[in-house]
């Protein structure tokens, strides 16, 4: 096509677009004058007004005057616009992140990225260099900002790609909660305020160097021009749907590539703002921009919970949280696990870790729980890690510990398994049993006889005299020289 014939199409769309536009406007303006009628009497202030993604506007009056609003002829649905919470920026180690892009192919060349975020330190090493193939010319944002009203324009009235455009690599930039173009901090105190943005912007497009060219530092697309759209105040505490909405929407008349929203609320909104953020979003995964946002920090509902272990309980195992954004279907939410560990009781066996669970255990670990028998029971002062362990043959029955010693060992035994008659080995026999053989007997019977109780009917003496057999619990308390788990 010859560019004299491309640009005399591009000006008749741009038109049809305008008469679209404010066809639209017009159509709230209409709107507005019947709500401000009706509403004499309260406080009314217009804000924001929608033609690209919605046919809508915001308003700002009393939440009591919400059904008359929703009564108004010409609205379709009204709600209370929600607001989003800004996630705690978590330190991580990026050299996995490194290793990663070191092998990678894609560099973000050619593609440009909307941070709707906290802003952004322009000043920053890790945003000074300038993309080869650059989307997003400084001709390019002053030809949208003429064609098209974009929500920046009516923000600060007069704005020109003088304003917002500030390099190669950051080709627009724009506070739409301060309804300025000052993304940057202008203090030390603002510039806490902005590292979310900050770093976020870094690991989506940053790229640093140091003195001899190495590089220190590379985000998942280096190549990438960033936009920087300041949706939050400059207190950091929260980013209205309104003012999300309006980023987003000049996002869209932009052409940007992608949208990353590091932001949420994992409670969820009313069901009249889902339909239309989730219609929202749909109609720019049909555009082609690929929203990225983040799951989210709150991990689980059990955080923080008044049992004190983070974990759910067994009979409402799922109950993990992703925030919205990120729920709504078109867009892509993003999650982060790094660094995890697992801790657990493990037997070292040769140079192999045998993770076990036991009840006795379990909340305490075996040291401490030893440390308590110290205290409390009569297990010798100077028993200590490393504990020594028998391997109990078969299932830890009465006559498996003929001609072995457990004697202040821990006693593995499988689990399972039945006795000489046949009967199923419970735990407790297991444990009575490790207890009751010789030579722990031999130590065990002079200590006390308040630790020996009457045997169950059929197992004392056959000419009736009473035997006495030790109370498994009562010595495992008390003096406990072993230890014993089931495997």
């Amino acid at each position: 096509m010859r560019p004299r014939r491309a640009a005399v199409r591009r000006a008749a769309s741009a038109k049809a677009v305008a008469r679209v536009q404010n066809r639209l406007l017009s159509r709230q303006a209409a709107v507005q004058s019947r709500l401000t009628r009706t509403l004499r009497q309260e406080q009314v202030e217009y804000g924001y007004s929608y033609t690209a993604l919605f046919n809508g506007f915001s308003v700002r009056t009393a939440r009591k005057n919400l059904e008359t609003i929703r009564n108004t002829k010409g609205v379709t649905c009204a709600f209370v616009a929600g607001s989003y919470a800004l996630p705690t920026t978590q330190q991580a180690d990026t050299q996995a992140l490194q290793v990663a892009l070191a092998s990678s192919r894609f560099t973000g060349k050619g593609m440009t990225i909307a941070v709707l975020d906290t802003g952004l330190d322009t000043a920053h090493p890790a945003f000074a260099n300038a993309p080869a193939d650059a989307k997003f010319t400084k001709d390019y944002i002053s030809g949208v900002l003429q064609a098209a009203d974009l929500n920046a324009e009516v923000l600060m009235p007069g704005v020109t790609a003088d304003d917002v455009y500030l390099s190669a690599k950051i080709p627009f930039a724009f506070d739409y909660a301060g309804k300025d173009a000052q993304v940057a901090p202008g203090s030390k105190w603002d510039a806490e305020n902005l590292e979310h943005g900050t770093h976020v912007a870094g690991i989506a497009a940053g790229y640093a160097v140091d003195g001899e060219g190495a590089v220190t530092f590379s985000g998942v697309a280096p190549d990438a021009q960033v936009i920087p759209m300041k949706v939050f105040d400059d207190s950091g505490t929260g980013a209205a749907t309104t003012t999300i909405l309006a980023a987003l929407e000049d996002a869209y008349r932009l052409g940007v590539d992608a949208v990353n929203l590091s932001l949420g609320s994992y409670g969820g909104f009313t069901v009249d703002e889902d339909a239309l953020i989730n219609d929202v979003y749909n109609k720019l995964d049909d555009a082609g921009i690929m929203v990225i946002t983040a799951a989210g920090n709150e991990t689980s509902s059990s955080y923080m919970n008044s049992y004190g272990t983070d974990a759910p309980l067994t009979g409402d195992p799922d109950n993990s949280v992703v925030a919205a954004p990120s729920v709504y279907p078109a867009n892509l939410s993003i999650a982060s696990v790094e660094g995890q560990e697992v801790y657990a009781n493990y037997v070292l066996l040769g140079d192999e870790k045998i993770t076990y669970t036991d009840s006795q255990t379990s909340f305490l670990g075996l040291d401490a729980y030893v440390s308590l028998l110290k205290i409390y029971g009569d297990v010798s002062d100077d028993l200590a890690a490393p504990y020594d362990y028998v391997m109990v043959p078969g299932y830890g029955a009465d006559s498996d510990y003929e001609g072995i010693d457990v004697t202040g060992k821990i006693a593995v035994v499988q689990r399972g398994g039945t006795d000489e008659n046949g009967e199923p080995i419970t735990f407790v026999t297991k444990i009575q049993n490790a207890l009751t053989s010789e030579p722990v007997m031999e130590r065990l019977l002079p200590l006390d006889r308040r630790f020996l109780q009457p045997a169950p009917k059929g197992l004392g003496d056959p000419k009736g005299e009473v035997e006495l057999v030790p109370d498994a619990w009562t010595v495992f308390e008390q003096i406990a020289p072993i230890y014993m788990h089931g495997m």
